[in-house]
């Protein structure tokens, strides 16, 4: 049913890791976010995000890519209080990455919005003892509107460098 109503809007949006707008956002702004480094390198790093999100490739495939390229990435983060992050190639990685799907999926649920449907989202965390209190809270906001601010102030996750939650979207009730 799902489908076949997405067929009817014309939005031919595909349940794969194959996601073209996430694909089109992280080739225009993949790595705008990545602190000391030159365009040279920025151009690279977006280049290998592109693959990897084109062809869908894990986060770790992908650190290893950027470490492959970028040696100095192999080290560990520029802020060490993500312990759950082993490398700095791994923490571009998993926020790149995780900003290109998430954008990915607001701009489809925008064009839902767009057709006529009304929509809202929801924040989800992993649910364990790393969440931090930002992401909790907007995981308690539940479901707002699909334009409206989460209540940390953002409209979409990740919210952080290293933020491992999603968002969910679907039509108001």
């Amino acid at each position: 049913g799902a489908l076949s109503r997405i067929g009817e809007l014309g939005l031919g949006v595909s349940f794969s890791l194959a996601h073209p707008k996430a694909v089109e956002y992280i080739a225009r702004a993949g790595a705008t976010a990545v602190t000391q480094i030159n365009e040279t390198t920025r151009n690279e790093l977006r280049n290998i995000l592109t693959q990897a999100t084109q062809e869908g490739w894990s986060y770790t495939r992908t650190a290893q890519a950027i470490s492959a390229k970028f040696k100095e990435f192999a080290g560990p983060p520029l802020r060490p209080t993500l312990r759950e992050i082993r490398s700095r190639a791994e923490l571009i990685a998993v926020t790149e990455v995780g900003h290109a799907y998430e954008e990915g999926s607001m701009i489809i649920a925008q064009q839902l919005q767009q057709s006529g449907l009304r929509m809202e989202k929801s924040w989800l965390t992993v649910d364990d003892e790393r969440v931090c209190p930002e992401c909790s809270g907007n995981e308690d906001d539940d479901w707002i509107p699909l334009d409206e601010q989460f209540s940390s102030g953002v409209v979409r996750p990740p919210a952080h460098p290293g933020c491992r939650c999603t968002m969910k979207t679907r039509m108001a009730t």
